[in-house]
């Protein structure tokens, strides 16, 4: 299933191939078939940017009636990547934000006033999260990675990396989630220590059980 996309942006200025897609499966379980789709959302973008990638998606889902298992990276990091101000605005916000409210951000994405509105679009599509996710970070954010800040420091970038370094520890994200239709609860929890250079991904892995 192809999620919108900014092309222009992706293949003429970040040169990557492909496009924003979920795959949907059939699990023909006995007795009790349901359906698989895994994601990756926008991470370059604005927050209204994945949530409209999320509305197509659930959009495509509305006529299922057999139980639905979402899954996938919905970058959801709450900040809107893209604008001219945003590689500032989200490092003052890494640095200056008092620890506590900073951790509610960046692992509970779902609430408060910086929340995700891709949330809101899983939410009033009869999708539930909370039973199956734990909230604990699923990625620590490497400024390295960052093409805004190379591009914005330019000459001095080492000393911006070096400044940045207090605020690259603090931002812990929860990234990477279950999310649910049709079943009658469950759990789930992160995997700790698989995650970061020289292992197996950067992302933790997830493990979910949804109950019938």
């Amino acid at each position: 299933m192809d999620l919108p996309s900014p092309e222009h942006i992706q293949f003429d200025a970040e040169r990557m191939i492909g496009r924003h897609i979920a795959l949907v499966a059939e699990i023909e379980r006995p007795g009790a078939p349901f359906v698989a789709v895994s994601t990756h959302l926008e991470v370059h973008r604005t927050r209204a940017h994945r949530a409209a990638q999320v509305r197509v998606l659930v959009d495509a889902l509305r006529d299922e009636t057999r139980p639905v298992i979402l899954a996938g990276d919905f970058n959801s990091h709450t900040f809107d990547r893209g604008l001219w101000h945003a590689p500032v605005a989200g490092a003052l916000t890494l640095l200056l934000t008092p620890g506590g409210t900073l951790r509610r951000r960046l692992l509970r994405p779902d609430e408060g006033p910086t929340r995700e509105p891709l949330f809101d679009e899983l939410r009033d599509a009869g999708f539930e999260w909370a039973p199956f996710v734990d909230h604990e970070p699923t990625l620590r954010l490497r400024f390295d990675r960052l093409d805004e800040l190379h591009a914005l420091f330019g000459p001095a970038h080492g000393l911006a990396r070096r400044l940045f370094a207090r605020a690259e520890q603090r931002a812990r994200l929860r990234l990477d989630w279950f999310a649910g239709r049709g079943w009658q609860g469950g759990r789930g929890f992160t995997v700790p220590d698989l995650d970061g250079p020289g292992r197996a991904s950067d992302h933790a892995p997830l493990v979910a059980e949804f109950r019938l």
